[in-house]
């Protein structure tokens, strides 16, 4: 194996990465015996160029047992390390192959067959464009013939290292594709389809890769063959994302059953180059809150749903309930968790169901795909084909999808990835019934001991301490929901002049209660606006009479009467008045059948809507 060295000082020692963790200085290769020395110059060459520092390498190294004596143990790799560089090289300038810096250890960039084969590549992608493609053949023969493996073979490997090795995977094989396009210019059909063969069945979902096997089995005379690998990629498409091939694979299908002449200038263009990512991995989660409180035993069941092992099926957990239930913060902690298990990605896409307009899937998508890595340019039109080109760029990775806030099935579905390596966490107000979910969670209040601490975490202890009858009625007049209460807590917090007394009486008040429970942007009318906005006019004008209603707790057969309607009738809207979280379902009540329920917010929300639309004499403002 030829490798060109870029001169510069010490350039003494090569490392080479593509295949087995080796060292050469232009004689044998040779490899650090140690399993800990290998990891430790990988985690170096891994980050080439830039310091990595000594807290990095020691986690990375002793990733079970941290060594007692950190700066000794990491001196004595270092020191085994550039002995070996001593002994490869003859020189005692080889020691300086590694710096030492006050925050860690660096190694220059230019020194690896790695660095090499993306140069040699780069130079043949120019040579293509500008109309050299022997050249750029020869080229691409040289660098992919710098493989001997896997990257970093030998090495037990450490977060950064897989990571690496993933990115210098996937550029071999946008080389390979490129080297079989150029190939297939220069008329080497034969020699395509050589190279391609084997790759090809290790991965089935490279569309490109595919395109130009079947390219070159048919210019080769081989059009059988090219039928048969055509079916067995639709075949897996099928199967594995439920998608078809793209519309330049199923054109070469109908070239190769009409038996057209491929060289014809009539044929359709070469499936497109999908474009190589330039994020190796996202993590878009929300920090994590720190006031959470209670719900533990709630997070480690959905943790365990969707670290589990599936063999088949996408695991897909739920987390459904009324707005300002804490939906999202508890999605977001149990997804926190779940860092080390997708260890590819943590997407979050909040879909604005409580918003007029809800995100359209098709944008969301063209967005998501942009992030991790396609062009603009290169994202195709319509939410089917999006879906298509997002399952396809997930299908290799395991990667967390939080899709927060969403309105109903139709918009999950499109965003839904097509592999068991990934997984999915919904938050809805809806429950979703129509998704396949491994694990549904129906959120409810807290209790009046987590709302009694949530409210002190963010008022102060000891000031709910002195009053924890009024922290109790706080926490009863904000129906226990984690949202008000934080704005209430948040309320105490920025007046301390006020006591937990006279935040109670005021919302004691209906006439004020929503005013009070505002702070900032957040606010508990906007929570319920976005319920209210999912309301036919005929369901709202049920709400407000409800609302003015006497009792808190109702029957359809009770409520008909007072109403003018029959109970047939007046059943079907007080349910759909539950579906959207505004009425609460108590329970049966004899023989009345379902109880139906305000709680204390819905209710004064209720009243305040029907004092608006249907404005009388009486004052509706605050004293």
């Amino acid at each position: 194996m030829t490798v060109k060295r870029i001169v510069c000082h010490h350039q003494s020692v090569m490392f080479y990465v593509l295949g087995p963790l080796r060292i050469s200085s232009g004689g044998p290769l040779i490899g650090p015996r140690g399993a800990r020395d290998r990891t430790f110059l990988a985690e170096l060459l891994a980050h080439s160029g830039s310091v990595v520092s000594a807290q990095h390498i020691v986690e990375t190294v002793w990733p079970d047992r941290l060594p007692a004596n950190r700066a000794n143990a990491l001196h004595v790799r270092i020191s085994r390390l550039r002995s070996l560089f001593r002994d490869i090289t003859g020189s005692d300038d080889a020691p300086q192959v590694i710096s030492t810096h006050p925050e860690g250890y660096r190694i220059e960039p230019s020194w690896t067959d790695a660095a090499r084969f993306e140069a040699l590549v780069a130079e043949a992608e120019r040579d293509r464009r500008t109309g050299a493609p022997a050249a750029a053949a020869d080229k691409l023969a040289e660098a992919l013939g710098l493989w001997q493996g896997d990257p970093y073979l030998d090495v037990t490997t450490g977060d950064c290292v897989t990571a690496e090795a993933r990115r210098l995977t996937d550029l071999r094989l946008n080389a390979l594709e490129l080297q079989a396009e150029v190939l297939l210019s220069l008329g080497a059909h034969s020699e395509v389809v050589n190279r391609l063969s084997a790759v090809a069945g290790q991965y089935p979902l490279r569309e490109r890769l595919h395109g130009h096997l079947i390219t070159a089995l048919h210019r080769a005379g081989r059009s059988a063959e090219a039928l048969v690998a055509y079916a067995g990629l639709r075949t897996v498409l099928n199967e594995e994302l439920g998608t078809e091939p793209n519309r330049h694979l199923r054109q070469l299908h109908q070239v190769v059953l009409t038996q057209q002449d491929a060289h014809q200038s009539t044929e359709p263009p070469a499936p497109p180059r999908p474009p190589a990512p330039v994020v190796d991995a996202l993590f878009q989660l929300p920090p994590d809150i720190g006031d959470f409180v209670g719900r533990q035993d709630t997070v480690a069941d959905l943790v365990a749903a969707l670290a589990g092992r599936h063999d088949q099926a996408l695991p897909i957990a739920t987390v459904t309930g009324r707005g300002g239930s804490g939906k999202t913060a508890l999605a977001v902690r149990a997804a926190h968790r779940l860092r080390g298990t997708f260890p590819d990605g943590q997407l979050y896409l909040d879909l604005h169901a409580d918003r007029e307009h809800p995100a359209d899937p098709a944008e969301v998508l063209a967005r998501v795909l942009v992030d991790l890595g396609m062009s603009r340019t290169a994202v195709p039109d319509g939410v089917e084909r999006r879906s298509a080109a997002y399952r396809s760029v997930l299908a290799n990775r395991r990667v967390l999808v939080l899709l927060d806030n969403a309105r109903d099935e139709a918009q999950v579905q499109p965003l839904l990835p097509g592999t068991a390596g990934c997984a999915v966490l919904v938050t809805s107000r809806a429950r979703l019934t129509g998704l396949a979910a491994t694990c549904r969670t129906e959120l409810r209040p807290l209790d009046p001991v987590g709302s009694r601490e949530l409210l002190a975490r963010i008022a102060g202890p000891e000031r709910i301490a002195t009053s924890p009858w009024s922290a109790d009625e706080i926490a009863s007049r904000c129906d226990h929901l984690p949202l008000a209460l934080r704005i209430a807590g948040a309320r105490l917090s920025a007046r301390p002049y006020w006591s937990v007394s006279d935040l109670a009486a005021r919302l004691a008040d209906e006439r004020c209660c929503l005013d009070e429970l505002r702070h900032g942007t957040s606010t508990v009318r906007a929570s319920l606006d976005a319920d209210y906005r999912a309301l036919a006019p005929h369901d709202r004008h049920l709400l407000h009479r409800l609302g003015t209603l006497g009792p808190a707790r109702f029957t359809a057969a009770a409520t008909a009467g007072l109403l003018e309607v029959r109970p047939g009738e007046l059943l079907p809207a007080l349910e759909r008045l539950a579906d959207v979280s505004l009425l609460d379902v108590e329970s049966r009540h004899g023989a009345d059948g379902v109880s139906f329920g305000f709680t204390n917010l819905t209710r004064v929300y209720a009243r305040e809507r029907a004092r608006a639309e249907h404005p009388g004499p009486e004052g509706t403002g605050c004293p």
